[in-house]
């Protein structure tokens, strides 16, 4: 399995896009929304850029669910699947392999734009980073599952992405990466309890500024269930010949 890993990750970090988007695009809107809205946070206990570098983080784990589908149904990839259909591996491994690729490629994107927000911001996660950063790799492995259950479904790289990024805005939007839910009224409020950004969210922002690790594991354990329930999809809908 270590081949195809190895060749899903490099399909991965050699596409200038997908490295932008994970790496300097987060940055710079952390950087551009942080410098604007500094006068909005008026205390020593927050800062605009403690806001929004974990709001942009919890952001971009979201959205690691796009990656996915290319490590399927891009065409240089393609032509690699046929390779894999004639030799002697396992369904399963193709599509985990994605999944891994992805949601490795998502902690070191993560890891590096965490880094830089500590270094040139002073964005310490309330000296709680790994349980912090537990939560955001639990949402990466959770978007990479996502990403590669709607390629297998759709079987297509146009559609599978239209609807991820469309799940993605309206989570982020749910979740208040932006601005919060209430804003749109109580109803729009009350059904935000379905984004996955409002959980890690709320409880990244308990774990920094309340010291309360209360939520971490419960979402953690439903992020879990999730991944077990999507593998349970590929197991049941995979067929390499659609992909080749």
């Amino acid at each position: 399995m270590f081949p195809i890993l190895r060749r899903d990750f490099l399909n991965i970090v050699k596409n200038p896009a997908l490295l932008f988007a994970n790496t300097l695009f987060p940055f710079l809107l952390v950087a551009i929304i942080g410098g604007m809205s500094g006068g909005m946070f008026a205390t020593d206990a927050v800062s605009a850029h403690d806001y929004y570098a974990v709001s942009i983080l919890v952001f971009t784990a979201l959205n690691i669910s796009i990656i996915s589908p290319n490590t399927f149904m891009e065409v240089s990839v393609k032509k690699a699947n046929l390779r894999i259909g004639y030799s002697p591996v396992k369904p399963w491994q193709i599509y985990v392999s994605k999944i891994v690729s992805t949601f490795v490629f998502a902690l070191l994107c993560l890891g590096l734009l965490s880094l830089l927000f500590f270094v040139l911001y002073g964005v310490d996660y309330g000296g709680r980073f790994l349980p912090f950063f537990a939560l955001v790799g639990g949402l990466s492995l959770f978007a990479s599952t996502l990403g590669v259950t709607m390629a297998v479904l759709f079987k297509d790289e146009e559609s599978a992405n239209q609807l991820l990024g469309v799940l993605n805005i309206v989570f982020a939007f749910m979740g208040g990466i932006f601005f919060h839910p209430r804003i749109l009224g109580e109803t729009f409020a009350r059904a935000s309890v379905v984004s996955p950004a409002r959980w890690v969210l709320e409880g990244t922002f308990r774990i920094i500024f309340d010291d309360d690790l209360g939520l971490a594991l419960p979402i953690l354990a439903v992020f879990a269930g999730l991944v077990i329930l999507f593998l349970a999809i590929c197991k049941k809908s995979f067929r390499l010949e659609d992909y080749v």
